[in-house]
């Protein structure tokens, strides 16, 4: 008997708890978060629609809080181009500070309302936030409500930012960590896939004394029932969901960076130098946990579908 994490959503919180499962089966699908803004919370999702080929999770990192730039056309919304993540105020560049709160973000496609409120995490219960919200909701998908946002970040942090998005009505530009969808298919969406049993390898190699939440990581897709760290092996290989046919590609490993150093969903716990750590217990893997993929073939996936391998690689 192995032990499985669970998503649950509980108080507009993602929350991940130990429960038993058999041995076996193919990898499943236990938790799909989106990140509409980079470096600030998930949301929870249920089941996700990929529509067309390389499309990603909905909203999925479409904003971000670009740190004031030297070269004012260093970012241009109707051009957007990859940039690095130390452009921005986000997990990478503020850790402590983002963990400070806790996002909410929906969108209508009726309305055409992409609404975030932000709200302080609760000093005493680190999963719950303090009402009234600190800002919001405010309207992504206007000026005025990016304005608000850069505005409001801007006095938290101490420093000049804006809400910046590419200009599209599709969701086209990604402010991803990786510029591996760019090397492999000149496109930035890619969606990030981890392994719960490697996270609990490490957790267990650590000695930790409590466990290290999957979340901490920012995945799109936690899966379970696979092997810690076989997910490597996945790497140049395609995976379908075998409920509705949507396929992915696997094309790289993710490399690790300050950014995981603090539990979203417990900022008091403390701060762990993942980097450092994955090095120096794992020295075969290196500072990488967490595969990317793009979407070869489209389709939905829900909690609790399972995933294989397809027949063939890609090419």
């Amino acid at each position: 008997m192995t032990f499985s994490l669970t998503s649950l959503f509980c108080g507009h919180l993602c929350l991940l708890v130990l429960c038993c499962v058999e041995n076996g089966g193919a990898m499943q699908v236990i938790s799909l978060s989106r990140f509409a803004v980079k470096g600030l919370g998930p949301d929870c999702l249920d089941e996700v629609c990929f529509e067309e080929l390389g499309d990603t999770f909905p909203d999925d990192r479409r904003y971000a809080l670009l740190e004031s730039p030297t070269n004012p056309t260093q970012f241009d919304p109707q051009h957007p181009e990859w940039l690095h993540k130390d452009n921005f105020l986000c997990a990478f560049t503020a850790p402590e500070l983002l963990a400070r709160y806790v996002t909410e973000y929906s969108s209508t496609t009726e309305a055409g309302k992409r609404l975030l409120t932000v709200w302080k995490r609760d000093a005493t219960d680190p999963r719950k936030r303090e009402d009234p919200p600190l800002l919001g909701p405010v309207d992504l998908g206007t000026e005025y409500g990016r304005t608000e946002l850069g505005q409001f970040f801007s006095h938290e942090s101490g420093r000049t930012v804006e809400c910046v998005s590419a200009q599209s009505q599709k969701h086209e530009h990604q402010f991803g960590n990786t510029r591996s969808g760019v090397r492999e298919r000149g496109d930035t969406r890619t969606v990030h896939l981890i392994n719960a049993a490697t996270v609990r390898d490490v957790s267990e190699k650590l000695k930790l004394s409590h466990s290290l939440n999957p979340l901490r990581f920012r995945p799109n897709i936690v899966v379970d029932h696979l092997e810690p760290w076989s997910e490597f092996d996945l790497v140049g290989k395609t995976i379908q969901c075998e409920s509705s046919g949507l396929q992915f590609d696997i094309i790289s490993r993710t490399v690790r960076c300050a950014g995981v150093g603090i539990d979203p969903l417990d900022p008091e716990a403390g701060t762990l130098d993942i980097p450092k750590l994955l090095q120096e217990n794992f020295p075969q893997h290196g500072p990488y946990l967490g595969v990317y993929a793009v979407v070869s073939s489209p389709g939905n996936i829900r909690l609790g579908d399972t995933l294989s391998l397809a027949d063939e690689e890609y090419t």
